[in-house]
């Protein structure tokens, strides 16, 4: 057997790590999401006013909105060194066949939760990203009318659906999540306890080194990294 070739342990310490850090990450950022939603108001006239108030006057609001949005990059950042480390060690084969496609489903329910969430401010971002979405998915008939009426038609009102996009932000989409990621953590250890006995453990580097380096980075870029927030004008640039 070549030295240099990874063994099933090194392999499930290595996927371990990163998906771990990753998970940190995305439970720092729903903590911060539930303390903000305490603040927001879903409604199309408010949501941009009440945004504000969470930046400017709730208790530690803008540390929260900061967290929140830096740590979603953070989350999509890490999913995707994660994605890279595990196809680098063939970890979508078989038996872990199941434990990647609930990795990919977590992807698309995590790339769709930040989709929702950049929206719900409808400042000056959410709108042109609205923007963009719309005119993407009208290229593809057979998801036009679906993604329409998801992102912006069809409310009682007639004005931007908010209200719809805090219900997949904030209940559909995690819950999704969440069960997705109890059943790809439990597969995984299934499958290093059948390669490698006894489960496998994230390694001391990670633990070490990783871990405090990915969440300090996180906490540092939240206190010092400023995120303007400017009111949707579909007439500006």
């Amino acid at each position: 057997m070549n030295s240099r070739q990874e063994s099933p342990s090194a392999r499930c310490k290595a996927c371990w790590g990163l998906g771990a850090v990753t998970g940190i990450c995305l439970l720092l950022v729903a903590i911060s999401g539930i303390y903000m939603s305490m603040f927001f108001q879903p409604d199309p006239v408010e949501a941009y006013k009440s945004t504000k108030f969470i930046d400017q006057a709730a208790p530690l609001g803008q540390f929260a909105r900061s967290l929140h949005r830096w740590g979603a990059l953070f989350v999509i950042t890490l999913m995707m060194a994660h994605f890279v480390s595990c196809c680098l060690r063939g970890r979508y084969r078989t038996p872990n066949r199941w434990t990647w496609l609930l990795g990919l489903a977590m992807t698309l329910l995590i790339c769709t939760t930040v989709i929702t969430g950049f929206l719900l401010p409808w400042d000056f971002r959410s709108y042109w990203i609205l923007q963009t979405i719309t005119n993407w998915f009208d290229k593809l008939p057979a998801f036009s009318c679906l993604f329409d009426w998801l992102f912006y038609k069809d409310t009682p009102n007639g004005v931007v659906p908010t209200g719809r996009w805090f219900s997949l932000h904030a209940i559909v989409l995690p819950l999704m999540t969440g069960f997705c990621l109890l059943a790809h953590v439990r597969l995984f250890q299934r499958n290093c306890e059948v390669e490698d006995k006894p489960a496998c453990k994230p390694s001391k580097l990670a633990r070490t080194v990783l871990f405090p380096t990915v969440i300090l980075g996180l906490i540092l870029t939240a206190l010092f990294g400023n995120i303007q927030l400017d009111a949707a004008d579909p007439v500006t640039t």
